[in-house]
């Protein structure tokens, strides 16, 4: 089940990354059309969020995770296929 409750589509992704946790989540834009997405690192022992500062490798990851889960829409899959011709 997704954080907000949506059995169908989960509303945040994360993944390690040594000490710290990478989230992508998407956000509800209750006054437009338009959903926003939110990236954040966190670590536990700092309770603060970071400057997310991935590798290539775990940003294809964080991607990956996003696009299976529905927190990335199928219209964000269309764009980026488009432009890199994937």
């Amino acid at each position: 089940m997704g954080d907000n409750g949506d059995s169908k589509h989960l509303r945040a992704v994360t993944i390690n990354q040594g000490d710290e946790e990478i989230r992508l989540e998407r956000l509800l834009a209750a006054q437009t059309s338009s959903d926003r997405i939110r990236l954040t690192s966190s670590n536990p022992t700092r309770g603060q969020s970071q400057p997310v500062q991935l590798t290539e490798a775990a940003l294809i990851l964080l991607l990956q995770k996003g696009i299976r889960a529905g927190v990335l829409s199928s219209d964000f899959m269309k764009n980026l296929q488009s432009e890199f011709e994937i």
